[in-house]
């Protein structure tokens, strides 16, 4: 068994690993570590970019296991989830077991190799499975509004018509206080049923990891990965130091994730196919940064056009009720985070935080905005011809400028960005079938 990756297939893979750990690194370290780190991510990024569209060469895996050492360390040394005593241990002992697994991965035989990696998500599922219950009541307004408008659509009242209760307490101040809730309506619908069952919507988000890692492995055995590869790709997405507080804190971005998997899934079998064409254009269905992704996806295409149209009167079915029912109630929610007089965020894991803060530069909305369109088109001009790879690093590429230069980025911004990389891996990896 060779012991290199496809040169695209690497840097995209190292990529991912630098934004998780960078993103992943708060606190008094954030601007000294976290945002450097999460810069050399997309440049990482760009790399993988530039060696997509040359002629297919090989380098070796060492840095891939360095670098996933390290995201599961941070994963040890992460912030307390806030959860029962019992949790905290299983929180802990989760990226423990992952670095065994990378030794393993590393010089262990294929029988055990296997066993570690399936030993680790196991223990990265239970984790989100239970989150819900260590964590029942996390002080965050995502939760609150997931679980308050959640409980309307199912009394048959309008979400956008009521009014979360200030789970904040006045502890923080960042400007704005929402008065409607600022998501979009297909993750409110998702999670309806969830609460209904089980009470709690964020059931609905620990599904999606297993869903994501089957999804995301079969995609790879379709585009015919190095077995070694997939098992690297399954183990750098459990072992994101944050993935259990996307559950715990009810972050919508495991959803996005899992309709991505579903996506490359879908464009392994037939990239010019209506199913990934109708799973890409839900991504700016359910969370509003997915702009330029959708944008670089329409000029890419060659062949099926009709694919797009689908693709985007599904989306629009999604949120076309909700505007009849009550239309300025859904576009004042759906266009909150645009409009609202939101603050700066100092705290934000950016290249603007980092700037105001050494600074005292504050920037503006709009500048995270053109950098995403700016970077998007770059990036597609640089990748249009390389297919469902080129989609993918062009897309990240375009998120990752955007947040890097927001006034507002946190960890499941880049939780996002960091899956279409790690999915650009998967792709740039693949095997042309052998002649008949």
């Amino acid at each position: 068994m060779s012991a290199k990756l496809p040169a695209a297939s690497r840097a995209a893979l190292i990529a991912f690993l630098l934004v998780a750990i960078g993103s992943c690194i708060g606190g008094h370290l954030r601007f000294l570590i976290g945002v450097p780190l999460t810069v050399a991510g997309l440049v990482a990024a760009c790399v993988a970019a530039r060696r997509a569209r040359e002629p297919r060469t090989e380098r070796p895996r060492d840095a891939v296991y360095v670098l996933l050492s390290v995201m599961a360390a941070v994963g040890v040394a992460a912030p307390s989830p806030e959860g029962s005593i019992w949790y905290e241990i299983l929180y802990r002992a989760h990226p423990a077991i992952g670095l065994v697994t990378i030794g393993i991965l590393a010089a262990g035989p294929v029988r055990w190799r296997r066993r570690a990696v399936w030993t680790t998500v196991s223990t990265a599922v239970l984790l989100a499975a239970l989150a819900p219950l260590a964590v029942p009541n996390p002080r965050i307004d995502v939760w609150n509004w997931m679980q308050t408008c959640g409980r309307a659509l199912l009394h048959g009242v309008h979400p956008y018509t009521v009014q979360a209760p200030a789970v904040m307490a006045g502890a923080w101040d960042f400007g704005s206080t929402p008065t409607v809730m600022p998501y979009m309506p297909l993750v409110i619908v998702a999670a309806a049923p969830w609460i209904a069952v089980l009470g709690d919507c964020r059931f609905e988000l620990a599904v999606c990891l297993p869903i994501t890692i089957v999804l995301l492995r079969a995609a790879g055995r379709r585009l015919r990965v190095d077995h070694w590869l997939i098992d690297a790709v399954t183990l750098a997405w459990v072992l994101h130091p944050r993935a259990t507080i996307m559950v715990i804190k009810s972050y919508q971005e495991p959803l996005l994730v899992v309709v991505l998997a579903l996506f490359v899934y879908l464009a392994s079998r037939d990239e010019d196919g209506y199913g990934q064409s109708i799973a890409f254009f839900l991504l700016p269905a359910l969370k509003q940064y997915v702009v330029a992704p959708v944008l670089i996806y329409a000029a890419m295409r060659r062949r099926r056009p009709w694919a797009i149209v689908i693709g985007a009167a599904v989306a629009a079915a999604t949120i076309v009720p909700f505007v009849v029912w009550n239309a300025r109630a859904t576009i004042d929610g759906m266009l909150y985070l645009m409009r609202a007089p939101i603050g700066f965020r100092a705290d934000s894991d950016s290249l603007a935080a980092l700037a105001a803060e050494v600074l005292d530069i504050h920037s503006g909305r709009a500048l995270g905005v053109a950098a995403q369109l700016v970077a998007g088109a770059a990036a597609w001009a640089l990748l249009r011809r390389q297919a469902l790879g080129g989609l993918l690093l062009a897309s990240a590429l375009s998120l990752l400028a955007s947040f890097l230069l927001a006034t507002q980025a946190f960890v499941n911004y880049y939780y996002f960005a960091g899956a279409l990389l790690l999915c650009a891996s998967l792709v740039l990896a693949r095997q042309e079938p052998r002649p008949a």
